[in-house]
Protein backbone atom coordinates (compact mmCIF):
# COMPACT_ATOMS: atom_id res chain seq x y z
CA UNK A 1 0.00 0.00 0.00
CA UNK A 2 1.70 3.30 -0.94
CA UNK A 3 1.69 6.42 1.57
CA UNK A 4 -0.99 7.95 0.51
CA UNK A 5 -3.74 5.58 0.61
CA UNK A 6 -2.25 4.48 3.96
CA UNK A 7 -2.64 7.82 5.20
CA UNK A 8 -6.25 8.09 3.83
CA UNK A 9 -7.45 4.68 5.64
CA UNK A 10 -5.35 6.01 8.84
CA UNK A 11 -7.73 9.55 8.74
CA UNK A 12 -10.70 7.39 8.07
CA UNK A 13 -10.48 4.79 10.72
CA UNK A 14 -10.00 7.81 13.03
CA UNK A 15 -12.72 9.91 11.59
CA UNK A 16 -14.69 6.55 12.52
CA UNK A 17 -13.51 6.39 15.77
CA UNK A 18 -13.88 9.81 16.48
CA UNK A 19 -17.86 9.41 15.25
CA UNK A 20 -18.42 6.45 16.85
CA UNK A 21 -17.69 7.96 20.09
CA UNK A 22 -19.40 11.42 19.51
CA UNK A 23 -22.68 9.21 19.01
CA UNK A 24 -22.09 7.50 22.18
CA UNK A 25 -21.75 10.76 23.86
CA UNK A 26 -24.85 12.09 22.71
CA UNK A 27 -26.90 8.35 23.33
CA UNK A 28 -25.35 8.33 27.18
CA UNK A 29 -24.36 11.81 28.08
CA UNK A 30 -23.86 10.99 31.71
CA UNK A 31 -21.78 7.90 30.85
CA UNK A 32 -19.29 10.64 28.96
CA UNK A 33 -19.21 12.81 31.82
CA UNK A 34 -18.44 10.27 33.80
CA UNK A 35 -15.42 8.76 31.94
CA UNK A 36 -14.42 12.72 31.31
CA UNK A 37 -14.01 13.30 34.82
CA UNK A 38 -12.40 9.70 36.06
CA UNK A 39 -10.18 10.65 32.87
CA UNK A 40 -8.97 14.02 34.29
CA UNK A 41 -8.84 13.26 37.76
CA UNK A 42 -6.17 10.36 36.55
CA UNK A 43 -4.65 12.75 34.37
CA UNK A 44 -4.82 15.52 36.85
CA UNK A 45 -2.85 13.50 39.07
CA UNK A 46 -5.82 12.26 41.85
CA UNK A 47 -4.33 8.88 42.38
CA UNK A 48 -1.13 10.42 43.87
CA UNK A 49 -3.15 11.35 47.26
CA UNK A 50 -4.62 8.43 49.65
CA UNK A 51 -7.97 9.85 49.36
CA UNK A 52 -7.70 9.25 45.34
CA UNK A 53 -5.93 6.10 45.59
CA UNK A 54 -9.29 4.91 48.33
CA UNK A 55 -11.99 6.47 45.72
CA UNK A 56 -10.13 4.52 42.89
CA UNK A 57 -10.33 1.49 44.73
CA UNK A 58 -13.68 1.85 45.57
CA UNK A 59 -15.21 2.52 42.18
CA UNK A 60 -13.10 -0.19 40.71
CA UNK A 61 -14.30 -3.11 42.84
CA UNK A 62 -18.18 -1.48 42.04
CA UNK A 63 -17.76 -1.67 38.74
CA UNK A 64 -15.43 -5.12 38.06
CA UNK A 65 -18.47 -6.03 40.88
CA UNK A 66 -21.29 -4.93 38.24
CA UNK A 67 -19.50 -6.49 35.61
CA UNK A 68 -19.16 -10.42 36.97
CA UNK A 69 -22.95 -10.12 37.25
CA UNK A 70 -23.68 -9.05 34.24
CA UNK A 71 -21.01 -11.65 32.95
CA UNK A 72 -23.04 -14.12 34.81
CA UNK A 73 -26.53 -13.18 33.85
CA UNK A 74 -25.59 -13.02 30.21
CA UNK A 75 -24.12 -16.45 30.47
CA UNK A 76 -26.74 -18.07 31.85
CA UNK A 77 -29.67 -16.46 29.71
CA UNK A 78 -27.53 -17.73 27.02
CA UNK A 79 -27.55 -21.18 28.22
CA UNK A 80 -31.24 -21.21 29.19
CA UNK A 81 -31.58 -20.07 25.06
CA UNK A 82 -29.21 -22.84 24.17
CA UNK A 83 -30.99 -25.40 26.26
CA UNK A 84 -34.62 -24.25 24.88
CA UNK A 85 -33.19 -24.68 21.51
CA UNK A 86 -33.24 -28.98 21.59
Amino acid sequence: MNSTAARDLERNSQRGIANALEESARQRPLRALAVSAGTGFVLGGGLRSRMGLALAMFLGRSFAGTAVMNTIEAMTEQHGNRHRAY
